[in-house]
């Protein structure tokens, strides 16, 4: 399955660049 790998890559992208951008 790819779907939670995709959707973990998607969370940890946003966790990421979240404080980042902030």
């Amino acid at each position: 399955m790819t779907l939670l790998r995709d959707l973990a890559i998607g969370m940890g992208l946003l966790l990421a660049e979240g404080p980042a951008a902030a």
